[in-house]
């Protein structure tokens, strides 16, 4: 796993030792991290502890399964919930944790066993934590929500058996009139038959992830897509990176009605993939794809309602594979890429060059290297592909 700090990604086996004896990560609570608990709580008292808690109070957990009722709390500033001193991560499990208009709320360093938030919630922060289950974001009815998932672990979580959504991050719904502002970001998605992100939801940021060894299991119904969006709208997706993984697409876009949306700075590496399409970019509109750095190619096409993609600006990427259209579907401006084959007017056919070589192991490792094709060639002047 690696995490991806002030612009380059890191081994986290480099710093965890580090991080637990900083009380950062790993081991909750662990001594040294100077935990103040205002509070404390068991599985027997949480509900009662955490009704009685009150703004920039902290929360503390000793180890065991939390089972607690529908969390409706609205408080003043945020509370923080997490392990108390001593408690790992993993000891303290919230099962089914679900949230219905709380405000001012943040879960720190603790373990999700699935749940949902929904309702008109304010000021919802999961951090640092391990989801081992789906958890669902029901955005239909949220404004300028201003919630936060970061520096999460998403790692070999199946899609549910009852069904109703593959993403282990799921926000089915959107609400046209608001953005939700949901994140997600700086986390980790890994092994497990369910796409990472799921969403048809208005106003999410999905930055700076890793999407990491996802493998699409022949025969399976369940989806295996890093991210998939279907009815999404005003999402950004930037600073994301892709590699080792074998699915029929790293951003899978089938069902159209994407809309006023922009993927920048993101590495697609679909080197070992079974299917090399890193967009699957079907039936998409008004969209912006600039500056990524793609390992594979990209798909331009109509949704599976017949929709064909347009006004889409694709500039500044790299697609070593080369780009298709396909079913109707076009471009609004397509200038400045580096393409494997098939360049248009204003683009460039190449191979790039990269400073980690032929097979980065960075983020940073997918810089062009000086000489490179595309190297000062954007329509800013800069390199294509990810901004070094």
């Amino acid at each position: 796993m690696r995490i991806r700090r002030a612009g380059s990604w890191v081994l986290v086996s480099t710093l965890i030792a580090a991080a637990v004896t900083a009380g950062i990560i790993g081991g909750g609570g662990g001594g040294g991290g100077g935990i103040t608990c205002n509070l404390n709580a068991t599985p027997a008292n949480f509900s009662a502890q955490l009704s009685a808690a009150v703004g920039g109070n902290t929360l503390c957990l000793a180890a065991g399964t939390y089972t607690p009722s529908l969390i409706t709390v609205t408080k003043s500033s945020t509370v923080t919930i997490r392990p108390g001193e001593g408690v790992a991560e993993s000891a303290a499990i919230i099962f089914d944790l679900q949230l219905d208009d709380a405000t001012n709320l943040t879960f720190d360093s603790v373990t999700v066993d699935g749940g949902e938030l929904r309702g008109d919630p304010t000021n919802i922060d999961i951090i640092n934590s391990t989801f081992t289950e789906r958890y669902s974001i029901k955005t239909v009815t949220m404004s300028n929500a201003d919630i936060d998932f970061d520096n999460n672990t998403h790692i070999n979580i199946d899609a549910p058996i009852s069904g109703g959504g593959d993403g282990r991050l799921y926000l089915p719904e959107r609400n046209d009139a608001a953005l939700a502002d949901v994140r997600i970001s700086n986390s980790y998605f890994s092994g497990g038959n369910a796409d990472g992100i799921l969403s048809g939801a208005n106003g999410v940021t999905i930055e700076n992830n890793e999407f990491d060894g996802m493998v699409q299991i022949t025969g399976d119904v369940a989806h295996t897509d890093p991210i998939q969006l279907w009815g999404a709208k005003n999402h950004i997706v930037r600073h994301n990176w892709f590699h080792n993984l074998n699915v029929a697409s790293a951003i899978m876009i089938p069902d159209g009605d994407v809309t006023l949306s922009t993927f920048e700075d993101n590495i697609i590496d679909m080197t070992g993939s079974g299917d090399s399409r890193a967009f699957n970019y079907g039936g998409a509109i008004g969209n912006t794809l600039r500056n990524n750095t793609i390992i594979g190619s990209f798909l331009n096409r109509a949704s599976n309602q017949l929709t064909p993609s347009s006004g889409t600006v694709f500039e500044n990427n790299i697609v070593t594979g080369g780009v298709t259209s396909i079913e109707g579907a076009t471009f609004a401006s397509r200038i400045n890429n580096l393409v494997g084959s098939g360049a248009v007017a204003g683009e460039i056919t190449g191979t790039p060059t990269f400073v980690g070589g032929g097979t980065p192991t960075s983020y940073a490792g997918y810089c062009l290297a000086n000489g490179s094709a595309g190297k000062n060639a954007g329509t800013d002047g800069l390199d294509v592909g990810i901004g070094c």
